[in-house]
C-alpha cells in the first residue's frame, strides 16, 4: 500500500481528465503489457480501468492481494516514468491560469 502523504500547499491542481496532458495512450499501453503478462484479457482490463484507481483494477484482475499490490506498484512506477506518448493538452491556457495562485497574483 502507498504510504500516507503529508502536504502543505496553497493550492492543488488535479489533472484527471486531460486538462493539462493526455496520457491515455501511455496508460493503455502499460495496461495492455500488464494484461499480457498476467494472462488476462486486455480489453476487459481497459474497459474496467478507466476512471478507477490502479489498485482497484489490479485487485479485480489478480488472484490475491499480494499480487494486486505488486502489480499496482509496477504499473504506477511505469506510468510516472513514462514520457513517450504523453500529449500536451490543446485546452486554452486560460482555463488553467485563471487561478490567482497559478497566475502569480496570490
Amino acid at each position: 500500500m502507498p504510504k500516507p502523504l503529508t502536504l502543505t500547499a496553497r493550492a492543488l491542481l488535479f489533472d484527471m481528465d486531460g486538462t493539462l496532458v493526455d496520457s491515455t495512450a501511455v496508460s493503455e499501453r502499460i495496461w495492455r503489457a500488464w494484461s499480457a503478462k498476467a494472462g488476462v484479457d486486455p480489453e476487459a482490463v481497459l474497459a474496467y480501468s478507466h476512471g478507477r484507481r490502479t489498485l482497484d483494477t489490479t485487485r479485480r484482475f489478480t488472484a490475491n492481494e499480494d499480487g494486486a499490490v505488486q502489480a499496482y506498484h509496477s504499473i504506477e512506477a511505469q506510468e510516472i516514468a513514462a514520457e513517450d506518448g504523453v500529449i500536451r493538452s490543446t485546452a486554452p491556457r486560460s482555463c488553467w491560469t485563471a487561478s490567482p495562485l497559478i497566475a502569480g497574483r496570490s
